[in-house]
């Protein structure tokens, strides 16, 4: 596996008690030197996690794609194709894969492309940090650039299973692509952050197949990280088992899946308003089988339409969409909640249970760290469809709606008693 550490890392860096691949760099005076690729993360200064460098870094980075006229012209034709390009962090240069991803948010390369880097692309045990691919946001649809990262913050503060993120700012082809967001893969390296066994596979559920959800057997579900101790009958068998439940659904979904976990996750979205998830849209969602208990778990997805802002709205601000739980109703498994008195009371404890834990956690502390960090490359991105004045104008109204917002739903949960 290879792995690569930043010039920062503690000295002495220990010496790999194993062969290394190395990789040529020029230093200061243009002389060529040579750096430990391929090493054990015990070997380098001592990171247990390597991706932390990445993810827990309160810099923004700076990072380069160099892509050939040829890989442009299939970028255009062929989004979802990889093509090759070079990854530069200013220190390594990687040959890695890249393709334009999203669906309202997949954009040309003229504009603002939301990618995918596949560090692994060319060599399957090449990986960056340890990281093997990331995704690229453009946050097109995101006027305060901080949507889907304080959302994933917010998830993560509460133990729900949630993607690391981090800001870049992209060039292409010595071009400012402005600022992007930086978005974990729910790969086995995300997986190790949250379940004891992680050879279960990760299934997406998205617009592509909408609307997909357990009650269709499951046919609609893709595979997104193929683990080998499940098998996709195992998703079938999960959904039939639900589907059919009758009655008793409240026993059998416990029997297969942590389903208090589960309406936990609900709450913080409804909480966050991130109404283009599985209650309100049936949209924006993964499913994990643990294979050793199991038990499946849900996971949610690209949180950028949270904060109830609504884009397409004539004058679009947070707060104004998908702000009563009780609108969250599409979900199949939210559905059925819905229907149970015994369900939609441990719902609504959900509710006031993670009111509080929102309370606790100090999202502005986090709003105010995150606006401080990008707050200059914001104003100025070149490709953003917001202007600051835009900007500035959703952080304003982040900010009242995150004070406001336990409250608001302890006083809806009691006048559903």
């Amino acid at each position: 596996m290879l792995f690569f550490f930043l010039a920062c890392s503690p000295d002495p860096t220990p010496t790999p008690d194993h062969d290394v691949v190395v990789t040529p760099l020029e230093d200061d005076t243009g002389e060529q030197t040579t750096t430990p690729k391929d090493t054990t993360v015990d070997t380098v200064a001592g990171y247990e996690d390597p991706s932390t460098l990445v993810f827990d870094d309160p810099d923004i980075h700076d990072y380069r794609l160099s892509i050939s006229a040829e890989g442009l012209e299939s970028l255009k034709n062929r989004p979802k194709q990889y093509v090759e390009a070079t990854f530069s962090d200013g220190m390594y240069d990687l040959t890695v894969g890249v393709r334009r991803k999203g669906n309202t948010t997949n954009m040309d390369m003229t504009s603002k492309p939301s990618l995918i880097v596949k560090f692994n692309w060319a060599d399957s045990d090449q990986q960056y940090y340890d990281i093997p691919s990331v995704y690229l946001h453009n946050m097109t649809w995101d006027a305060s650039m901080m949507h889907e990262h304080l959302a994933y913050w917010t998830f993560r503060q509460a133990d729900i299973p949630a993607s690391r993120t981090a800001y870049v700012h992209l060039d292409i082809n010595d071009v400012d692509y402005g600022l992007y967001l930086l978005v974990e893969k729910q790969n086995g390296l995300y997986l190790d952050q949250w379940f004891e066994d992680t050879s279960g596979s990760v299934y997406e559920s998205g617009s592509f197949n909408y609307p997909c959800d357990l009650q269709y057997n499951c046919e609609c579900f893709e595979v997104d990280r193929e683990g080998d101790g499940d098998s996709f009958e195992d998703l079938v068998e999960f959904c039939n088992a639900v589907k059919n439940a009758g009655s008793g659904f409240l026993d059998v979904v416990n029997q297969h899946m942590d389903f208090p976990a589960f309406l936990h996750g609900q709450a913080m979205e409804m909480i966050v308003s991130h109404y283009d998830n599985y209650g309100w849209n049936t949209n924006n969602f993964r499913l994990y089988h643990e294979p050793t208990l199991d038990e499946w778990h849900w996971t949610p997805w690209s949180t950028d339409l949270g904060w109830g802002w609504y884009p397409w709205m004539s004058s679009p601000s947070c707060g104004t969409y998908g702000v009563t739980p009780s609108e969250y109703g599409s979900g199949y498994l939210i559905q059925r909640c819905w229907e149970d008195p015994e369900c939609t009371s441990q719902l609504h404890q959900a509710l006031l249970n993670q009111a509080d834990v929102f309370e606790k956690m100090n999202a502005r502390g986090e709003l105010e760290e995150t606006y401080e960090r990008i707050v200059k490359l914001a104003h100025v991105d070149p490709r953003s469809r917001y202007s600051a004045e835009q900007f500035e104008s959703e952080i304003a109204c982040m900010r009242d709606y995150i004070a406001s917002r336990p409250e608001t739903i302890r006083v809806w949960v009691d006048q559903q008693q």
